[in-house]
């Protein structure tokens, strides 16, 4: 066998061999060997082949296809039948898709047609033969291609176009309704690109037949010459003349561009874009009509050079237009700038504030700002009650330690808003229990899938007190739900749709002889009754066994036909999915609704980039318009989704309403979640930075003149990061307060943030706030303070809290012995026409300790003097603090006057000459006495005592 193998390759080598098994030309070489029982397939076998596995992969893309579309459909009506969402947008995909593909199909066969009929006639004038060159199945193929895109990327215009709600208010340069710029321009503009790419296209397709029909006929004789055919130019030309003419109806569109540029660092146009490129785009078009038809004159002549001067004619008036619109700049505005571009700054301060609902604010100016008393805290006796004592992050980290109960459980976040204790509204934290399935010890597929599937129940701490350790006071705690207050009670406390839950699991129902689920101990088992997921049909097991790669699904004993597949948990994700088209806020809430059950709240934004003259804000997307329009209900056990619109004067979320009828509700509120609005911090975040430039009124001049030279900028207030020698910006912050003067009747949660001025100046200029309450949701307050008046800021009070020496002691002493202290947030509390300072010193023995209260100082400003009060609780702070300013009275009086001596201004803790502060102050003042100074220091130690003696009569009670 082996020779014979060999003697076969020598064969092939020297070309010899039978004559049935070889073939070979005339000389002897071999061509190829045919092998017995085996033929190569001719063209028309291999075109069939190339047909069936081309038939193949299509189908199975349009399986594929089809596939996610049904389960898509599927998921839609899961969440709260929403199919009707994709429904409409999948039916203005086709129509734009038909729309685009229509527009360039058309121009693709005519072109091709009369390159056929040129090529044709050229050819047999020059005695080659020519065979048409295919047009419709190319033309057909790049109409496709470029309209799936197109069509992708252009439904939502004809959808909002088609479904247009007015805004009313009109854009102060063309006088256009801002709808026009919202929903309509957008569709003018894709429908004249889409235009305008297809006479491209037709022009490029074109050229191409050309060159390769000479090409292919010369062959290898191509020579420059062989391409200067007449015909040929001419067609050529005529189609890039058509797109000149198409393009003349661009300029129309990139007159109103001007309205979305930016001029002077604010967006808009000012008097150069007005008064110069709006009259150049007017007459542009025309005089591009012109410049086309007589280019094409020219063509038709045969007279190139003179079509070609033509053309450049359009290049140089843009070059006319600009050199003249920078000598005007240059030499006729800037030197009296403000005056020729005032009214157009008034424009960018109106419609910025316009665009982000802050033209509404309401003003409220504090004429001076007075100590706080005991008699002013006796009057907003609820105000002072409901004061924020406790931090945020270190009330989450405890109650992770003292809730979480059992290792797979957690606390992701927590939400400040109120909720009515033993009659009263009372400002309380809420943290929903979660299942944390990283923390199992054994992450099998049983137990991930079946068995620890859900969180459970809540946890509430107020947040105007603390137990006498320090340590979160709980209204509601533990698993067994355990409630200080009758009105709390929770009837369903499993929560299956959470922050956490960003899986899959496959549920069971009751007497189905299937696997349990673990519950709330660890130990006890339940079943899941709720509504939510899809029934676990064949099909659907096939299905999602697909989809997921699971093969379990298809073979696991733990499932039937009535289990249920539980999808989209996460519920920022399921709250999204339905409604792609609005900003979904991921800083989710949960409430307890009057029944008992628990109900996640998010909060949902209409945004556009299309308001003239706005600002534009930068968050993933960038955007000049906002509204919150839209509070999005989830039920943590059934997962059902309702989207409420809250701002029927929103035109975009009626427009979403009209094209998507039956999504959104129009009814209020349910009562129950009504109680518990909040304003949600994300957009109170993007408005606080907003008008950091945009809080001037621009009805007055002196504002617009003040906006114009930079003169009143805000800074976000900061406080000092000793650790670091840094700075960090205070986030805003919940409280339940009565607004000042006649702005308030009761006691009421807003969500506030304080400004200082720019320039690295650390006095407070003011303080922002917005309601949360249901009957006035939304509303803004601006209180601003005297500019002759320095009003000490957060950075400064912080400064002065680190120098006063009894609690710099104390934190070096508790330091010492390796525990860790840190401060919470400082809050600036208004109160009447005072200003009240609180910030909580908490303190951890270990990395892994409960976080304590150890301290409570308040304080005031007095003049130069911080006036504070230490406490281990609120009350006892502000006791010491009306002290602190007893005293401080009564050394005013040693002066005589009453006036002080000396001081260096605020943030120092010694005098001038560097004496020690008063008692009860920080601040600057020469030195007083040494008595003062030695009483002071008994005082302080006395105080001390006296707390501790005070938390061991409340441990005993």
């Amino acid at each position: 066998m082996t020779g014979m193998w060999y003697n076969g390759v020598d064969r092939l080598k020297h070309g010899r061999g039978n004559a049935s098994n070889m073939s070979g030309n005339d000389d002897g070489n071999t061509v190829r060997m045919k092998y017995p029982g085996f033929k190569m397939p001719s063209l028309a076998g291999k075109k069939k082949l190339i047909i069936i596995i081309g038939s193949v992969v299509a189908a199975f893309i349009a399986l594929r296809i089809l596939f996610g579309i049904y389960l898509e459909l599927l998921q839609l009506d899961e969440i709260g039948n929403y199919s009707s969402i994709f429904i409409t947008n999948m039916g203005a995909i086709a129509i734009a898709f038909a729309i685009c593909f229509a527009v360039t199909l058309i121009p693709l066969i005519i072109n091709g047609i009369v390159a056929n009929k040129y090529m044709g006639r050229h050819f047999a004038a020059v005695g080659m033969a020519f065979k048409k060159m295919p047009v419709v199945i190319p033309a057909i193929i790049v109409a496709i291609l470029f309209s799936v895109g197109k069509a992708f990327e252009s439904y939502d215009k004809f959808l909002l176009f088609f479904n247009s709600t007015k805004f009313g208010q009109a854009d102060p340069i063309f006088g256009n309704d801002i709808g026009y710029y919202v929903f309509q321009r957008p569709f003018y503009m894709f429908f004249v690109e889409v235009a305008l790419t297809a006479c491209i296209v037709a022009t490029a397709f074109t050229v191409a037949y050309y060159v390769i029909a000479v090409m292919t006929r010369h062959k290898d004789d191509v020579k420059a010459d062989s391409f200067k055919v007449k015909k040929f130019i001419g067609h050529a030309l005529v189609m890039v003349a058509v797109c000149f003419f198409v393009r003349a109806f661009t300029y129309i569109f990139k007159a109103q561009d001007l309205l979305f540029g930016t001029y002077f660092s604010v967006n808009g146009t000012g008097y150069v874009g007005v008064n110069i490129w709006i009259n150049y785009f007017k007459v542009i078009p025309f005089v591009l009509v012109a410049i086309v038809l007589g280019a094409l004159l020219f063509i038709w002549r045969s007279e190139y050079k003179r079509a070609v001067i033509v053309i450049l004619a359009y290049p140089a008036i843009w070059i006319a237009v600009s050199a003249v619109g920078a000598v005007v700049q240059n030499f006729v505005v800037i030197p009296n700038e403000y005056e020729y571009e005032r009214e157009y700054l008034r424009h960018s301060m109106q419609m910025t504030r316009e665009a982000y609902n802050i033209h509404n604010i309401i003003p409220y100016e504090f004429a001076d700002v007075v100590p706080v008393t005991r008699e002013i805290m006796d009057r907003n006796a609820d105000t002072r009650n409901n004061i924020r004592v406790v931090d945020y992050k270190a009330t989450l980290d405890s109650t992770k330690q003292l809730q979480s109960n059992t290792n797979f459980y957690t606390f992701v976040d927590g939400d400040i808003y109120t909720h009515n204790i033993k009659g009263k509204d009372t400002p309380i934290f809420v943290m929903a229990r979660e299942i944390n399935k990283d923390n199992l010890p054994e992450k099998s597929y049983t137990n991930t899938m079946f068995r620890y599937t859900h969180g459970y129940g809540i946890a509430i701490s107020p947040i105007n007190r603390f137990t006498a350790q320090g340590q979160t006071d709980f209204i509601l705690s533990g698993i067994e739900l355990d409630s200080r207050d009758n009105g709390i009670t929770v009837t369903e406390p499993r929560i299956y749709y959470g922050e956490l839950t960003d899986d899959y699991v496959v549920v069971n129902r009751p007497g189905s002889g299937k696997i349990k689920e673990i519950d709330a101990d660890g130990y006890s088992e339940t079943n899941y009754e709720g509504n939510g997921g899809l029934k676990m049909s064949f099909f659907n097991r096939l299905l999602f066994a697909i989809e997921y790669g699971d093969i379990n699904m298809l073979i696991s004993g733990n499932i039937d036909s009535e289990s249920r597949i539980l999808l989209n948990r996460h519920i920022y994700q399921r709250a999204q999915k339905a409604v792609p088209f609005l900003i979904v806020d991921r800083d989710a809430y949960i409430v307890l609704s009057d029944e008992g059950r628990l109900n996640w709240i998010l909060d949902a934004y209409t945004t556009t980039p299309f308001y003239p003259y706005a600002e534009y804000y930068s968050s993933g997307e960038e955007y000049n318009y906002i509204r919150n329009s839209v509070k999005i209900v989830v039920d943590a056990y059934h997962g059902t989704v309702d989207y409420y619109i809250i701002d029927q004067s929103d035109p975009i979320i009626m427009t979403y309403d009209k094209i998507y009828p039956g999504v959104f509700r129009l009814d209020p509120l349910p009562s129950d979640i009504a109680s518990h609005m909040k304003y949600p911090e994300a957009l109170f975040d993007i408005q606080s930075v907003v008008m950091r430039r945009y809080h001037l009124e621009p009805d007055k001049d002196e504002n617009v003149r003040t906006f114009y030279s930079n003169n009143d900028l805000w800074n976000i207030a900061t406080i000092p990061i000793e650790s670091t020698h840094s700075t960090q910006a205070l986030e805003a912050y919940y409280n339940l307060v009565k607004l000042p003067g006649e702005l308030g009747t009761k006691e009421e949660l807003i969500l506030m943030l304080p400004y200082t001025p720019s320039g690295g100046r650390h006095n407070l200029a003011s303080w922002l706030a917005v309601r949360c309450s249901y009957e006035d949701y939304g509303q803004m307050i601006l209180f601003t303070f005297p500019k002759n008046k320095n009003i000490f800021g957060p950075y400064q009070v912080e400064v002065k809290i680190n120098q006063i020496d009894s609690i710099a002691k104390d934190i070096s002493l508790w330091s010492q012995g390796g525990s860790e202290v840190f401060k919470g947030n400082l809050l600036v509390i208004p109160i009447e026409e005072s200003v009240l300072y609180v910030e909580p010193i908490y303190i951890k023995s270990s990395p892994q300790a409960i976080p304590e209260v150890r301290l409570i100082v308040v304080g005031y400003q007095q003049e130069n003097w911080f006036i504070y009060g230490i406490g281990t609780n609120l009350d006892r702070a502000l006791e010491d603090l009306y002290k602190n300013a007893a005293d401080q009275v009564a050394i005013d009086d040693l002066d005589g006057d009453g006036s002080h001596a000396g001081g260096d201004g605020p943030g120092q803790a010694t005098g001038g000459d560097g004496s020690t502060p008063r008692p009860g102050t920080s601040g600057t003042d020469p030195d007083r006495d040494k008595i003062i100074d030695d009483i002071s220091k008994k005082y302080d130690e006395m105080q001390r005592l006296l707390g501790e003696i005070g938390d061991l009569i409340d441990d005993l009670r």
